[in-house]
């Protein structure tokens, strides 16, 4: 079922399947989708450029019932799609960020020049690894954004975490969202939606309209208590424009731990 003729929005129709999908959730409260019409950003990434004081990220840090904060594993996604060089002028402090490059799969280099060592560096496609504890989540985050990545890094909301039935969904570039007129009041609606779903969000105003521009860019977990919820949320997340697929995983999801001080 394709919400999404034309790349034009049936609001009406994805605010009740998304409804529909909430129904078995605990103290979800009246979260909905929203209506309006999209269109993809692919080649409207800035990767590979260093954003100072520019992140966009909208996630959301769910914690635990018990309040114990962030003391579990954490995703972190990173790509460049274009190269970059770093300047370093100490050999050693070179070499050794080259070689944090390749322990994490990215194409890495030195160049040599006469009074400094260029570090050559790309990863074309988005790469994920899982550290042990948000702290460390945000070490690496500031690591790679400084070397000049573009990074994600989600949290599911903890209501979406428990239940034997899996989906798994994905968004690898940005798509926008309008809204104008009428559907202007499901704007916040829509936002903390993705948010709950770990998504990047920006939100900005244009003209006579708002746009609400998300991504997930690599494949993230949610988990409810049957495959009729399943198949719901399967049903909103492809009317949202995600890749998704229902699965039964074990409940730890894996991911390559990067071997660093950073951890």
């Amino acid at each position: 079922m394709n919400l999404f003729p034309g790349k034009t929005v049936s609001g009406t129709a994805l605010a009740v399947l998304f409804g529909l999908a909430l129904l078995a959730l605990p103290c979800t409260g009246t979260v909905t989708a929203a209506d309006g019409h999209s269109h993809d950003h692919a080649g409207h990434d800035h990767a590979g450029h260093d954003h100072a004081g520019h992140d966009h990220a909208g996630h959301s840090h769910s914690r635990d019932s018990a309040g114990g904060g962030h003391n579990h594993p954490e995703v972190i996604a990173f790509r460049m799609r274009d190269w970059k060089e770093l300047h370093f002028n100490d050999p050693q402090k070179a070499e050794g960020h080259v070689q944090a490059l390749r322990r994490l799969g990215c194409e890495a280099r030195l160049d040599q020049h006469a009074e400094h060592t260029d570090v050559v560096f790309r990863n074309v496609e988005w790469k994920q690894i899982t550290v042990e504890s948000h702290a460390a989540a945000g070490r690496w985050e500031k690591w790679l954004k400084n070397s000049g990545f573009d990074v994600w890094h989600g949290h599911i909301d903890e209501r979406l975490l428990h239940g034997p039935e899996a989906v798994e969904f994905r968004q690898t570039e940005w798509k926008t969202l309008h809204f104008d007129g009428e559907r202007a009041r499901d704007q916040q609606q829509i936002t903390t939606a993705l948010k709950q779903l770990g998504c990047d969000v920006r939100q900005e105003r244009h003209g006579d309209h708002d746009d609400v521009t998300f991504r997930c860019p690599v494949w993230s977990t949610i988990r409810v208590e049957d495959h009729t919820t399943a198949e719901r949320w399967m049903t909103w997340l492809k009317g949202a424009g995600f890749e998704n697929r229902h699965t039964h995983p074990p409940s730890t999801r894996q991911s390559r731990r990067p071997d660093s001080d950073l951890r």
